[in-house]
This record gives C-alpha cells, sequence and structure tokens, in this order.
C-alpha cells in the first residue's frame, strides 16, 4: 500500500489550507459526498465568491480552500476517473503489476458500489467462482466507470 511523505502532506495540507482534523474530515466528506456519491456540488455564496476573487483564494468564511473541489466539480467524471486510477497505483505494491483481489474489492465497494449496486454482485461472485488472485491494470480498468454507464 503507498505512502505519504511528511512533506508530501504538509504541501498538500498547507494547499487547500487545512489546520485540523475536523476540517479535514469535512472536506473528506464533501469530496466523497461529490464524486463516489454523486450529490449536487456545494454551492457557491456570493460573498465567498467576492471576496475570494478580491483577494485571489478562498474565503475565510469556508473552513478550508475549496478551490481543487470547485474545479473537480466543474469536471466530474474526470475527477473521478483520475481518482479511480490514483487508487490502483496507491494500492499496488512497489514493483508490482497487481494489487490483490480482496484489496480491489475493497476498493471497488468503496469507489463503485454506491454509484453502481451491481458491483455488489461481481464483489460477492470473485471469491466463491472467480479463479482470480489479483487485479491487474486491465481487469481494474474492465471494472471502471465508463463501462457501466449503461446500468
Amino acid at each position: 500500500m503507498g505512502k505519504f511523505t511528511r512533506a508530501e502532506w504538509s504541501h498538500g495540507m498547507g494547499l487547500l489550507e487545512i489546520s485540523s482534523l475536523p476540517v479535514l474530515a469535512q472536506a473528506l466528506r464533501e469530496l466523497e459526498d461529490l464524486l463516489i456519491r454523486d450529490k449536487q456540488a456545494l454551492a457557491r455564496s456570493a460573498s465567498t465568491s467576492s471576496q475570494a476573487k478580491k483577494r485571489g483564494s478562498a474565503s475565510t468564511k469556508e473552513p478550508y480552500n475549496r478551490t481543487r473541489y470547485r474545479e473537480y466539480a466543474s469536471d466530474r467524471k474526470t475527477a473521478f476517473a483520475d481518482l479511480y486510477q490514483f487508487c490502483f497505483t496507491l494500492a499496488k505494491p512497489p514493483q508490482a503489476r497487481n494489487i490483490d483481489l480482496e484489496t480491489a474489492m475493497a476498493l471497488w465497494s468503496v469507489l463503485l458500489a454506491p454509484r453502481y449496486p451491481i458491483i455488489n454482485n461481481l464483489i460477492t461472485f470473485l471469491p466463491e467462482k472467480g479463479t482470480y488472485k489479483g487485479a491487474n491494470k486491465d481487469i481494474w480498468n474492465m471494472v471502471s466507470p465508463p463501462l457501466m454507464s449503461g446500468i
């Protein structure tokens, strides 16, 4: 499983202007609602957007810098595809080509099942009847949202 260095963590939290665990939890919930649960994007208040334009950054009224959130909200499909691919790379051990099936199924249940309930059937089927021991990049991409757009 992948790791973040302290410098990467600090850089990311600095860009988002997140200074506490409750604010981080809020940011993660908002991203989950937007990208995983396909909920409506947060509305931008008139006072927040005018102040942000004047200052060139997020308003002090917002709990964190939502600039990246707004970028994701403007192109959800691309943002989700990037998240989906990132999760494979993060879960894959160094120098390996696969992630173990248990990890893949756990990620699919978190990333895909809320929007595509049929994934639960796949997650049930694979350990019972499947012969797969792991998921390589091809399998990971076959179980991706564009293929489920007709479902």
